[in-house]
Order: structure tokens, then C-alpha cells, then sequence
């Protein structure tokens, strides 16, 4: 009873759901919580799925054939059953409904849904109504199978039927209590027990009982008790509760180990013993000024969603711990904006820029009203000791009576101005120095005697120098960030931009600076809001990213709990308090004096209930009451108390959910989820009771990506991961108000067989064995191609040496008869002119050279030493025969080594020959023969044979005439003997024949070797 009165205590809030702001139906029946978290709710017009942002409606379309749905059961396997009376009765599962009773004749009223171990009973009450005779029938659906009871009551009254936790059918009958068991193939009763109860006190004709696996439960209205008989002993527990007027009982509904007995006033709880827990009125389930309307129907109570009441005609009420704030009674707060408070924060100052209306709120509910007609876009409002209140906006620096609200210019008191920088002693203050009564402060604060004004281009201070009326400036850094804060203690500026984080000394004008790459390793990303305990030199930095704590003098960093979203706060600081707003509602931090800071406390405004939005980015934090203005005018919330921070447990609770191949299953912190590669897709979801807006998720996976990734709806395509690999992945939900804490999960994905290690050692000897059978083969064909290749190349080379040799021989057996024979000539030519010792010494020149040529031609190449020796050796035998030949020379150009280049055999003697037999031969006057060896750019060797004689055309006209034809062995020998190395050697012979002009005459004949790659 303790804990009902302390239950009974707790204030509650309420959020109700009707026809216009989600559900389709103002009559609902039922909500139930499933073991994921979600709520179902049965209603006159289907059943929805709530997650606390969307209603997944089930109906028609989904293949309900009924949408009257007034009972819900969820059984061990997670399955939903519906209870209503329609022609196919059934469950959904996986978003999905599946029929498992279908009767197109009598329709299904399952009476008595109720959960047993591994499946669901109810017994049908429409064929008892239908048929004739008194028969009742009972279903068990277990473990997937369907079976059906048939019971002949036509001795008793009424049906006293009811399943145990195990699926037995037990009948209560004329006080007795039977058991339905199998005796040798025959259904029989089993005696189990009697039961004390009178038999007239089981009127069953009354709508409130119900029966549950452990009892039969009876209403006695002549007594107004239940009784409750247990169904395995026969014991009787009554229980009694005085009804009040006008109340009567409406049902009584078990539900997880609890009992619900609902009237029209009121719900009680039992629990599983029948001991009296709870006791929940009408003004406790909902509004009052509801409660005179509602038609109460069910309420359930739950650790996770709180709880929910339905009604017949209003909808729905989900229960949420009570708002503690309330509305102000202060009228015309429509776009007014907080600006500051007095020292002692005994007043808060309030502006309306449209109206140029200054508020005062006094603590005590005092409310003064100035307007300033001259006054636009006030930015700030601060207090000093011993100096009193100050406004500063675009264009006026004023100080403020804190009881009237009054303004007077705060630049008008000086006379004298003083800048150090630019004069010895102060100045008056004149036309020249008026700019200073319009001087755009940005920032007010104080150290010690002197009050600081920060402007955008500098510091301005007031000090009492020489004289009160002296005001002294001096220039200090330049503002270059619209959030900054100042350590009245250390004197040091806090400035944020967007991409840096700044530190100004005040005292020695120094600026520090930190980048954004190292505020993002931090973990600090996109600052919104800065403030600073003086007390510890604290510094706390609100982020896209979260709210941090920087220890200036011990030097750490924190990140504080937070389930705000950041991007929607804003953030006050006073005393020990650390305040953060928002339109989803209030969180409180308490500061203590080591630096330290308490877990956060919050105070949610629920569905917005209470108010949809801010006005400003400011708020007023006292010693007691946050202010601030909404859409619904000025709302006050008391600070909680120092005693709620040391066991808070308030931190929003949410539940996630993955489906994977049409499987859900919740989602935990450290839960590994498996994946098959051929689906790497998973759909999640957030069960947040007190969510707001469209919920978005992100992903972050450690070694795949570096930022948190958002999803495209809830669908994750998990790619990018490693098999056979546990990878961890981390998971966040935002919403308008509100951000989850990262919960961490791992996926093992299956690895192809392949990927396994056993199947990488089985691939990796598998290509062993391939690339050794493959290399093996290659091997053995390589070799009997090579070796069929060479035997080849061998036959072909010795063909070809072969065919080489006697072409050769061939051309060789000609020039040799045809040198044989004009050497000769010139040997019979001595003798006929008996120059006996001539001829002599000319047929032993002439054998000498023979046995060269002899040699020369059973090789292909010669040295070319040994071939400018032999031509030598024939030019001189020529000279001996013709008398006209007068002079030989042979040149070699630099880089011819005669000693190592090589050239065909017999190849220019006939070119030699020729020129001396039909060029100098009929030049009337002796001639020169020249012979020169040399290289062109390529390496190739070039063989010039020159002579002066009378040319190739003349030689042939002087022929004709003496009608005497000299065939010209030379030139066809020559051209055979090139074709037949350009065709079997690796050698590109080509010969070109110069004509030279008048009036020169002769003939060049140019030799050009070049050696080719044998690729033949």
C-alpha cells in the first residue's frame, strides 16, 4: 500500500492521440507492449504499430479481414494475435499478418485470448450460440499446430472453461474441477480437484469474468467481489473493493503476471499472488478536464513507455512524467527576446525589438514595461559590482535603472578622453571625438576596477583616471567571431569561428589559435555556444558534435552525456548550474568545485506539449527558475534540486531494431549480427517514447570510414566489410530534439567457402598443383617445340649454308675463269712482244694472287685487309697490262678497322675489274682509280669504287663502233653475288651506279654493307 500512495504521488503528463494527429479511430481498446518495445493498439479501425514516431496501421490492405480489432496478444515467439470476430483468425509477424484459423461459414469470436507456453488458446463462443444443443470448443494453437477441443455442456448453465500455462484443458463443473486427458484413445475427464465455492456464485452471466491459466475468475454482483479459484488446487481468493456511485465494474483483463480489473472510474492492479498493488484513478490516467467525458476503457502501465490509458471515444493517453514548468501570466511576450539580468539576477531583462519595449522581471512576479524609441537590436544586458547594469546595442552604450527601467547614455558622463597610444594626457572630448558615443560594442565585462567595452575593432575601458569624468581606450585585437566568452579570473577571451577556435589575453594582447583539424580529432566539430565557470577556469563548449568540459588549469577535456541535439540548444551558465534549452526540452548540469560535473538531469517537454519553439538563442538562469519565452508566452521551470543529480536515472531510454531477411530482432549494445554476402542489407528502427519529428540514422564503421555516414531512410547496405571478420560497427539516431547515445554492435559476415582459410589453403595448393602441372607441361611442350624448332633451324641453317655454298661456289666458278682469263691475256701480251722477263714476273704475280682468290672463295667473308691487299695485288697486275691505268690509291676513313670489318668474298674485284676495262681502257690519257672505306651514321660500311675514265655511256658507244662487243662478266657477277647474301645472309647489300657530269667524267660506284638481326 506503500507504494500505491507513493505511485498515487507522482504527477503526470499526458499526450493525447486521436483521430486528428496519428490514430484513425477516437474508440481504442487496447495497447499492449511487445518484447521489442513497440506498442500495439487495437482499435475500431485496424491495429497499429507505434515506435513513438510513426503509426504502421494494419488492416485491409494488409489482409485483415476485419479492422474491429479489440484484443491483442503477443505469445513466445513474438507473434501478435488479433481478437476479433472475423473469418480468419490470426497473428502478424514481421510486419506481415498470417492467417491460421479460416472459417468462411461461422465467423471466429476467440473469447479468452490468452498466452501458454510456446503458443495462444480461446475458445470461439460463436458456435455455442449457433448450434442447437450446448457445446463448447476450444482451440490450442502450440508450437505451430492447431487443435481443437469439442466439450459437451449442455448439463450446466454456462461454460466454465480455461487452459493452463501448458496448454491442459481444465472445466470447471458443479464445483468440480476436471482435467481433459487421452485414456487409451478416448478423451476423458480427469478429477483434479473440488472447490469450495457455493455453485450458485458461478453466474458466469456477467460481461466482467475472464479466466486465466491459474484461475477461473468469477464476479459476484450480489457481493460485489471477484473470486478467483485456482485451477490446480480448487482454492478460493476473494477480493473485494467497495464500488463508488455511479462506478461499475467493466472487465477484468490478465496481462503479464498482473491483473487489471477496470471499472468506469478506476483500474486495479493484482499481482500474480492477487496482493493489491496499484490503484490508478481517472484523474490519474488522464487530464481532468478530460475526465468527465472520456469513456474509460483500458490502461496499462509500463517501465519503458510509462503507461497508457484508452477510451471509447477520445482516443488514446500516453502517460509521461509531469512537466514541471508552468506558464507565466505575463501578457504580450509574442517575439520577445531575453537579453541579460541584474547581478544578483534578481531581474531579468526582456527586449521586443518590434515594439522597442525593455521588460523587467522581478523574481517576486514584478513586471515593468519602457519603451525606448531610439533603441534598436539590443545585444546584451550585464551587471558589475559596484557599477550596476549596462545595455549595449548597435549604436548606444547605456546604463540601466534596475527598478525603472530607465536609460541613460553611459558616454555622455565622460568629458575627457584618453588614448595612450596617441596622447601624453587626456583631451577633451569635442565634435573630433563624438564617434565615441556611437562606438558598436559587442561585449561588456570587468576585471577588478575597470569595466571593459569591446568594440569591433578593439578593447575601450573606463577607469578612473585622474579624473571620473576621463574615459580611456586602447586598441587590443579585433573581434573576429560572433561567440566568445571571457575568464574573468585569467582574462582570457574565448572566441569561436567556423573553421577556429581563438584564445585573446586581455592583458598582453596575445592570440592564440587552434585549427579545426585538431578540434575534429578532439571530436569537436561546429561550436555553437561557449560559457565559462570563473569558479574552476572551466570552459564548456557546445558542438554540433556534443557538449564539451575543458579544464583550463588542470588541463583536460570531457565530453558530458548529452541526448540533446545539439544543433537545437542553447546555453546558459549561473553559479553551480549548467543549463542547456531546447524546444524538446530543459537539461541541468551541477558544477562542483573540483571542475567536476554531475550527470545530466532532464526535463523533457513531451511531444511538445507544452510549446513548439523558442524565442532567441538566450535564456535567463536565477538561483531557483529558468525563464524563457516560447509560442505559448513565458514559460518558468524550477531548478531541481541538488538531492534529484546524485541517483539521476532520467537519461531518455530508446530501443533499436534490425530486420534482416524479413527476421526482426532487437538491437543491443555488443550483439553481433550475421551476414550472408548475397544480402548485405539491413533495415533498422528506434522505439523512442518521447520522439519528435522523422527520425535519422548514422553509421560508423572503424577501418572502413572516418566520419559518421547517414542512411538513406533506415536501410543499411552493408558494404565494404571483412569476411570471416567480426567488424564493429556503431550506430546513432537524431531526431528535432533529441540524439541517442552511439550504440555499438559487431557483423560477422559468412565468408564464401573460397574465403575461408581451409578454402584459401585448398585454392592456394590447388593453383600449386595447376601452375606445377601447367609449368610442367609448358615445360615439355616447350622443349619438344624447341627441340623440334632447332632440328629444324639445324636443317634449315645446313640447307641454306648449303644452298649459300654452292651459289657461291657457283658465282665464285664464274669470276674465277673470267679473272683467270684476262690475266692471261696480259701474259700472252708479254710473250707475243717477247717481253719474256715482263711475262715472267706478271705469271708469278698472277699464280700468288690465283691461290687467294682460290682460297678466298671457298669462305663467304674476308677481312677487308686481306681483300685491299688482293685488289692491290690485281691493280698492279692491270697496270702492267694497261699503260693508261697511272694511279691506285685506297683510302680508309676514321673508324674502319680494315683489321676486324668483314665483307663478301670476290665481291669487289669485279667491280675493280670493271672500271679499269671500261672506264680507263679507252681514256686516251692515264686515269686514276680510287678505293675508299668508310661508316655512315648508322654503323653501316660503305665501299666506294671512283674512277675517271670515259663513263658507261661512251664505253658502250665506243663498243658499238668497233662493232666489237666485250661482255661485262663483272656487273652480273656482282648482282648475283649481292642477291645471293641479301637472301641467305644476314647482311643488306645495296650498289648504286654514278654517272659523273661535265665536265668531270667517270663512273662511282657506291657499296653500301649493312648488317641485319638473322630473324629469318
Amino acid at each position: 500500500m506503500a507504494q500505491s500512495a507513493a505511485a498515487q504521488k507522482i504527477q503526470r503528463g499526458y499526450y493525447n492521440y486521436n483521430i486528428y494527429n496519428g490514430i484513425p479511430s477516437n474508440h481504442v481498446y487496447q495497447v499492449i507492449i511487445d518484447t521489442f518495445g513497440y506498442a500495439w493498439i487495437a482499435t475500431t479501425k485496424g491495429v497499429l504499430k507505434y515506435n513513438g514516431y510513426t503509426f504502421k496501421k494494419f488492416g485491409f490492405e494488409e489482409g485483415l479481414a476485419k479492422e474491429d480489432v479489440w484484443c491483442l496478444v503477443e505469445d513466445d515467439s513474438n507473434k501478435v494475435w488479433l481478437g476479433s470476430i472475423t473469418n480468419s483468425f490470426g497473428y502478424i509477424q514481421n510486419n506481415t499478418f498470417v492467417p491460421v484459423v479460416k472459417n468462411s461459414v461461422i465467423p471466429v469470436y476467440p473469447h479468452q485470448l490468452q498466452k501458454i507456453n510456446n503458443g495462444i488458446t480461446f475458445f470461439p463462443d460463436s458456435v455455442a450460440r449457433l448450434l442447437s444443443i450446448r457445446v463448447d470448443v476450444g482451440y490450442r494453437i502450440q508450437n505451430g499446430k492447431v487443435r481443437k477441443f469439442v466439450i459437451d455442456s449442455k448439463d450446466i448453465p454456462s461454460r466454465n472453461l480455461t487452459f493452463d500455462a501448458e496448454g491442459a484443458l481444465y472445466e470447471l463443473r458443479n464445483g468440480v474441477i476436471t482435467r481433459r486427458v487421452n485414456a487409451e484413445g478416448k478423451v476423458v475427464n480427469e478429477k483434479v480437484c473440488k472447490t469450495s465455492i457455493p455453485t450458485d456464485f458461478l453466474d458466469t452471466t456477467q460481461g466482467v469474468n475472464w479466466n486465466s491459466f491459474k484461475y477461473f475468475i468469477r464476479y459476484v454482483p450480489a457481493r460485489n467481489s471477484f473470486y478467483f479459484i485456482e485451477i490446480k488446487t480448487g482454492l478460493v481468493t476473494p477480493y473485494y473493493d467497495k464500488l463508488n456511485p455511479s462506478e461499475s465494474w467493466l472487465a477484468i483483463h490478465p496481462s503479464n503476471k498482473f491483473f487489471h480489473l477496470v471499472s468506469n472510474k478506476r483500474a486495479i492492479v493484482l499481482d500474480e499472488l492477487l496482493n493489491h498493488r496499484y490503484t490508478y484513478h481517472l484523474n490519474e490516467m488522464m487530464p481532468v478536464e478530460d475526465t468527465a467525458e472520456a469513456s474509460f476503457v483500458w490502461h496499462i502501465k509500463n517501465a519503458f513507455w510509462c503507461g497508457f490509458t484508452t477510451t471509447a471515444n477520445m482516443g488514446m493517453y500516453q502517460h509521461f512524467t509531469k512537466f514541471p514548468g508552468k506558464k507565466l501570466p505575463i501578457e504580450r511576450m509574442s517575439g520577445v527576446k531575453y537579453v541579460g539580468k541584474t547581478l544578483n539576477a534578481s531581474t531579468s531583462f526582456w527586449w521586443n525589438n518590434a515594439t522597442h519595449e525593455l521588460i523587467c522581471i522581478n523574481q517576486n512576479g514584478w513586471v515593468n514595461r519602457k519603451v525606448h524609441a531610439d533603441i534598436f537590436d539590443i545585444i546584451g544586458v550585464k551587471s558589475f559590482p559596484g557599477m550596476g547594469s549596462f545595455m549595449y546595442s548597435k549604436y548606444k552604450f547605456s546604463k540601466i535603472d534596475e527598478h525603472t527601467g530607465e536609460m541613460k547614455s553611459f558616454m555622455d558622463q565622460f568629458k575627457w578622453y584618453y588614448n595612450p597610444e596617441y596622447f601624453k594626457d587626456a583631451v577633451p572630448i569635442n565634435g573630433r571625438y563624438h564617434y565615441l558615443s556611437i562606438l558598436q560594442i559587442q561585449d561588456v565585462y570587468m576585471y577588478k576596477d575597470t569595466l571593459y567595452a569591446r568594440s569591433g575593432s578593439g578593447n575601450l575601458l573606463y577607469k578612473n583616471y585622474k579624473h571620473n569624468d576621463t574615459f580611456k581606450a586602447f586598441a587590443g585585437n579585433r573581434i573576429v567571431g560572433k561567440i566568445n566568452v571571457v575568464d574573468s579570473v585569467s582574462k582570457i577571451m574565448y572566441i569561436s569561428l567556423p573553421d577556429w577556435f581563438l584564445t585573446d589575453n586581455l592583458f598582453t594582447g596575445r592570440r592564440d589559435s587552434v585549427s579545426a583539424s585538431i578540434l575534429k580529432k578532439l571530436g569537436i566539430d561546429g561550436i555553437t555556444m561557449l560559457a565559462v565557470d570563473n569558479k574552476t577556469s572551466s570552459l564548456f563548449i557546445l558542438a554540433k558534435t556534443g557538449l564539451f568540459v575543458f579544464n583550463t588549469r588542470k588541463f583536460w577535456l570531457k565530453k558530458l552525456p548529452l541526448c540533446l541535439n545539439t544543433t537545437e540548444c542553447n546555453m546558459q551558465l549561473y553559479n553551480d548550474n549548467l543549463v542547456l534549452n531546447s524546444s524538446y526540452g530543459l537539461v541541468f548540469y551541477k558544477l562542483f568545485a573540483t571542475g567536476e560535473v554531475s550527470k545530466p538531469y532532464y526535463v523533457v517537454n513531451y511531444k511538445y506539449s507544452h510549446y513548439k519553439y523558442l524565442y532567441g538563442s538566450d535564456f535567463f538562469v536565477g538561483d531557483s527558475t529558468v525563464l524563457f519565452n516560447t509560442d505559448n508566452g513565458l514559460m518558468s521551470v524550477p531548478i531541481p534540486d541538488d538531492s534529484l543529480f546524485k541517483y539521476n536515472t532520467s537519461s531518455p531510454a530508446f530501443k533499436l531494431t534490425v530486420t534482416y531477411n524479413g527476421q526482426l530482432r532487437q538491437l543491443n549494445a555488443g550483439d553481433t549480427l550475421l551476414m550472408d554476402q548475397r544480402n548485405p542489407i539491413y533495415l533498422f528502427d528506434i522505439i523512442n517514447p518521447m520522439g519528435v519529428g522523422t527520425p535519422r540514422f548514422y553509421y560508423y564503421v572503424p577501418g572502413v570510414s572516418d566520419i559518421w555516414q547517414q542512411l538513406n531512410g533506415a536501410e543499411w547496405f552493408a558494404l565494404g566489410l571483412k569476411p570471416e571478420s567480426y567488424n564493429k560497427v556503431y550506430i546513432k539516431v537524431l531526431d528535432e530534439g533529441w540524439v541517442s547515445t552511439p550504440r555499438a554492435f559487431y557483423v560477422y559476415v559468412s565468408p564464401y567457402w573460397w574465403q575461408t582459410l581451409s578454402g584459401k589453403v585448398i585454392i592456394g595448393l590447388c593453383l600449386l598443383v595447376l601452375i606445377g602441372g601447367v609449368a610442367f607441361g609448358v615445360m615439355r611442350i616447350t622443349r619438344s617445340r624447341i627441340n623440334r624448332v632447332n632440328a629444324r633451324k639445324n636443317l634449315e641453317a645446313e640447307l641454306k649454308s648449303l644452298r649459300t655454298s654452292m651459289e657461291l661456289k657457283s658465282i665464285h666458278a664464274q669470276i674465277n675463269p673470267h679473272f683467270i682469263f684476262n690475266t692471261l691475256s696480259t701474259g700472252l701480251y708479254f710473250i707475243k712482244k717477247n717481253k719474256m722477263e715482263d711475262a715472267y714476273d706478271h705469271i708469278a704475280a698472277f699464280s700468288e694472287l690465283l691461290r687467294n682468290y682460290i682460297k678466298s672463295s671457298r669462305d663467304k667473308y674476308i677481312v677487308l685487309n686481306e681483300e685491299i691487299d688482293n685488289l692491290k695485288r690485281y691493280v698492279s697486275l692491270q697496270q702492267s697490262r694497261f699503260e693508261n691505268l697511272h694511279e691506285f690509291d685506297v683510302e680508309i676513313a676514321e673508324g674502319v678497322n680494315v683489321f676486324i670489318e668483314k665483307i663478301p668474298a670476290l665481291l669487289l674485284q669485279p667491280l675493280v675489274e670493271n672500271a679499269i676495262n671500261h672506264g680507263l681502257f679507252h681514256k686516251p690519257t692515264p686515269g686514276r682509280l680510287l678505293l675508299r672505306f668508310e661508316k655512315n651514321a648508322s654503323g653501316d660500311l660503305i665501299c666506294i669504287i671512283d674512277d675517271d675514265g670515259v663513263g658507261r655511256e661512251k664505253s658502250k658507244a665506243i663498243n658499238a663502233e668497233t662493232r666489237h662487243k666485250t661482255q661485262s662478266y663483272g656487273t652480273d657477277l656482282v648482282r648475283e653475288l649481292i642477291e645471293a647474301f641479301n637472301k641467305y645472309e644476314p647482311v643488306n647489300i645495296t650498289i648504286e651506279y654514278i654517272d659523273k657530269q661535265p665536265p668531270l667524267s667517270g663512273t662511282t660506284v657506291v657499296l653500301t654493307i649493312k648488317e641485319v638481326k638473322d630473324d629469318k
